[in-house]
């Protein structure tokens, strides 16, 4: 079966690699035995294979910050319009990402936020990092961000 463009939903996803401690592009996935491949080298096609439960899978909102970076699940995001920081997920329930409040006030901890309302306008959405990321010190910046 032939399929026209119209009807080829592009997916973009990453993953990240627990064992490498990195999030990367997925370039195929193979349901059938249940693994993806990546990327290492970035240019060179050094590709290896993961199986789905060596990895976390990352899911893209095709929503953009301010620099134009796509924004996937497991962000953390800083909405610069009222200064608070979301990290990004995926509500099964209701099919849709949301922002989780990210602070150490505990009344605001926790509070979803449909992605769609937080990314009305893009200027003011900031991509911070990953929950993934090692470098990141969420707490330090919590409280920078309450300075």
């Amino acid at each position: 079966m032939l399929l026209t463009l119209k009807e080829v939903i592009i997916i973009r996803l990453k993953a990240y690699i627990p064992q490498l401690k990195q999030t990367l592009e997925i370039q195929r996935i193979n349901f059938d035995v249940r693994t993806i491949e990546v990327d290492l080298s970035g240019d060179t096609a050094d590709y290896h294979e993961y199986d789905f439960d060596e990895i976390i899978i990352l899911k893209c909102s095709y929503k953009k910050d301010k620099q134009g970076n796509l924004i996937y699940e497991g962000d953390k995001i800083v909405n610069w319009e009222n200064d608070k920081l979301y990290l990004v997920e995926y509500d099964y329930d209701t099919y849709q990402f949301i922002g989780k409040t990210l602070s150490l006030d505990s009344l605001d901890n926790g509070v979803l936020i449909p992605l769609t309302q937080l990314t009305t306008t893009e200027n003011n959405i900031e991509i911070l990092g990953s929950l993934y990321d090692d470098y990141m010190d969420y707490e330090k910046e919590l409280q920078e961000m309450e300075l």
